[in-house]
């Protein structure tokens, strides 16, 4: 099941705003996966040792929604 939710975003994550802004609607959520509190894309390749996305995000825990 997939979400959207508000992400948690700071001024100081500048290097990463071409990025985020490249994954937000035009309401301002970004649509994913919800764990534990970040918003996480696609799975990119996966081992027994470790997983790889195709990104996370802090997001508003009070914002998720299910989509």
């Amino acid at each position: 099941m997939k979400f959207r939710a508000k992400p948690i975003y700071d001024d100081q994550d500048w290097e990463a705003q071409p990025f985020l802004e490249d994954l937000i609607d035009e309401e301002g959520y970004i649509q994913g996966y919800y764990v534990d509190g970040y918003i996480v894309g696609d799975v990119i390749e996966s081992t027994d040792e470790y997983i790889t996305l195709s990104f996370w995000w802090p997001v508003d825990k009070e914002t998720v929604e299910a989509i």
